[in-house]
């Protein structure tokens, strides 16, 4: 695995070309969803889960090869666990400032590759709601991540995007109880889907 993804790097500068211009710009956004309807075992246990997060952004081209830009985002989470003695349910929300870059490499016409760096800055709240207690934690994170991008591009100016996996850094901190966290993360199995639209400067 190491082999051919040594082998990639060393060719995709190879295939890169002036597919993009100093100057374009794109605004986008990715959209995540996840839902679990209730589903129950053998044991009397029932599990459910629903939330999404809506990240839109932008961003200019510095030259080529190099974009940066900015984005907003807004992230909802609810899950129910109930049993025959227990019930729970924990909510979460937040929202999200952050900056971004990336590194394109020009596969093809319609096909782009690109590494995407992401800096950014959250404050969200938990709830955590038992049979017995409540619980409320405010907290905000600052993280930074890497992932690969695959680009494609049915026209010159609509790209539909996917991200595959990532490479982060958060450190985290409980604004209720004053404590911190931080943490290396590496998600190999996590798509991302996302749609761009280019602003392409005229040759």
């Amino acid at each position: 695995m190491k082999k051919y993804l040594v082998t990639l790097l060393m060719i995709t500068p190879l295939l890169s070309s002036g597919q993009f211009m100093k100057g374009d710009k794109f605004i986008g956004g990715t959209f995540r969803l996840s839902s679990q309807t209730p589903t129950k075992s053998n044991q009397g246990t029932t599990y459910e889960v629903k939330g999404f997060s809506i990240d839109p952004f932008m961003g200019f081209l510095i030259n080529e090869k190099f974009a940066i830009g900015g984005q907003i985002g807004y992230s909802y989470f609810n899950s129910k666990y109930n049993d025959q003695t227990n019930q729970r349910e924990y909510n979460s929300k937040g929202f999200s400032l952050g900056l971004n870059s990336r590194r394109y490499f020009s596969i093809s016409e319609k096909f782009v590759f690109a590494i995407s760096g992401y800096l950014n800055f959250s404050r969200g709240t938990e709830t955590d709601i038992t049979s017995t207690s409540e619980s409320n934690t405010q907290n905000y994170q600052i993280g930074t991540s890497l992932a690969p991008t695959f680009i494609f591009f049915p026209s010159p100016r609509w790209g539909l995007e996917a991200s595959i996996g990532a490479l982060s850094y958060n450190y985290s901190r409980n604004l209720s109880t004053d404590s911190d966290t931080s943490y290396f993360n590496f998600y190999y199995g996590t798509i991302n889907l996302g749609l761009s639209y280019y602003f392409r400067k005229e040759n």
